[in-house]
């Protein structure tokens, strides 16, 4: 009787979990992928097939040093002059109640004595733009970057890496006889040439983890959510967006109508499903 009691019990909460999904999947903001995957295909054809490019919460090149902003930082040091050795020549200065009493020049210093050396350099500053999210590792980068180009590649789009782009077409000073391997030599712009040279189009994304409060049955709960937004552009044309979307529009969170339900959902859904669903938002906003 007991094991079957806990059997129902365990096919209710199935059931439960399975009504669940089932309203989560209903209410998720794209409801075609295949119908937007092949509607994005056919545009990227018809544009000559760009290559893409994809990088997360960094900047998509290194400052480049004529673009630093820069300081002088000016130093001021005392500096005493050596001193000159001992006389050894110690003279007599006569005699007092039987004690002898001795005279010797005193130590000078050399070089003119004390002086104020001052010395002033010039030193690059460090800019990071605030972007609002973590760096990522190597790993990390791989595993959201694959999650984010699976509808790309289904629509047959031709992915560049940057860090394997640069490896290949970095500069490498003539071989020398007393070192082992060519020595790279970076030159002013070389991260931009790369992106041109590689790339057609760039897609910026921007990860983070974000706290919600979310309405229970029980009461308010605060969870976290996955929160994603993707900008591409076009590298021929600097500065011009060819497509924007973020989780927070996707899914209504801007919306005062529907943040609770909104945020109620994002919470459930795992980290690939709010990828995929981002992924597809751009390509159907994608104007090539």
């Amino acid at each position: 009787m007991l094991k079957h009691l806990l059997y129902l019990i365990l096919v209710l909460a199935a059931d439960a979990q399975d009504q669940q999904m089932s309203f989560i999947d209903a209410h998720l903001p794209i409801q075609n992928p295949d119908a937007i995957v092949e509607q994005f295909k056919t545009a990227y054809v018809t544009a000559n097939k760009p290559k893409i490019m994809v990088y997360i919460n960094r900047d998509l090149v290194r400052p480049q040093r004529e673009a630093v902003q820069t300081q002088v930082v000016q130093r001021s040091t005392q500096v005493i002059g050596d001193p000159i050795q001992q006389p050894t020549n110690i003279y007599n200065s006569g005699y007092q109640n039987g004690t002898q009493f001795q005279y010797a020049p005193p130590a000078g210093n050399g070089m003119g004595g004390e002086r104020l050396d001052t010395r002033s350099t010039v030193q690059y500053v460090e800019q990071h733009n605030n972007k609002g999210v973590a760096s990522l590792s190597d790993f990390d980068d791989r595993q959201i970057q694959e999650l984010f180009a699976q509808r790309l590649l289904q629509a047959g789009v031709k992915m560049v890496d940057q860090q394997i782009a640069t490896t290949l077409t970095q500069t490498y000073a003539p071989q020398s006889e007393r070192f082992i391997s060519q020595v790279a030599v970076p030159t002013p712009g070389d991260d931009v040439n790369v992106v041109k040279k590689s790339a057609d189009i760039v897609i910026e994304l921007l990860v983070r983890n974000k706290k919600v409060a979310v309405y229970t049955p029980a009461g308010e709960e605060c969870r976290d959510i996955f929160e994603l937004t993707a900008t591409a552009m076009d590298v021929h044309q600097p500065g011009v967006i060819l497509a924007q979307v973020s989780t927070s529009t996707l899914f209504g969170l801007n919306n005062r109508a529907t943040r609770d339900r909104s945020s109620a959902i994002l919470s459930e859904l795992e980290a690939a499903d709010i990828v995929d669903q981002v992924s597809l938002g751009l390509l159907k906003n994608f104007n090539f």
